[in-house]
């Protein structure tokens, strides 16, 4: 189960996603120790995404990204049921993969089209350690 972020995410904020980001996509097996290239190479289907395809708001003390939903995404790949599936926002003008969060683990062929469900992200607000 994949979750991490870019340092340019942990450092400039959330809004990097809108300044940056413009793909989205749908990956078996990463790992934060990957490298760009490899987590390309894990991808199973990918779409544009653009600054509107997240939206901020409070969340008690949090801040909530709202990732729109993506249909019909012709695959470029496939995955196993065993495969870790995750979904990714990362940038090809940047070579930068912003954001990794878990999603349903399934099997996807390389033919079907795929819908990739609107998400939240929460941003956590520092707490005492």
């Amino acid at each position: 189960m994949a979750y991490f972020t870019s340092a340019e995410f942990k450092q400039n904020g959330a809004n990097i996603l809108k300044t940056d980001a413009n793909m989205i996509a749908l990956v078996k097996g990463a790992v934060k120790a990957d490298s760009y290239a490899t987590i390309m190479g894990k991808v199973i289907a990918s779409t544009a995404f653009a600054a509107a395809d997240v939206t901020f708001a409070a969340n008690g003390q949090d801040l909530r990204a709202t990732f729109a939903a993506k249909s019909g995404i012709t695959p470029s790949g496939s995955a196993l049921i065993t495969d870790d599936v995750s979904i990714i926002v990362y940038s090809t003008t940047t070579s930068k993969v912003h954001l990794c969060v878990d999603a349903a683990d399934r099997a996807f062929n390389n033919t079907d089209p795929i819908n990739l469900p609107s998400f939240t992200y929460d941003i956590k607000d520092p707490v005492a350690a």
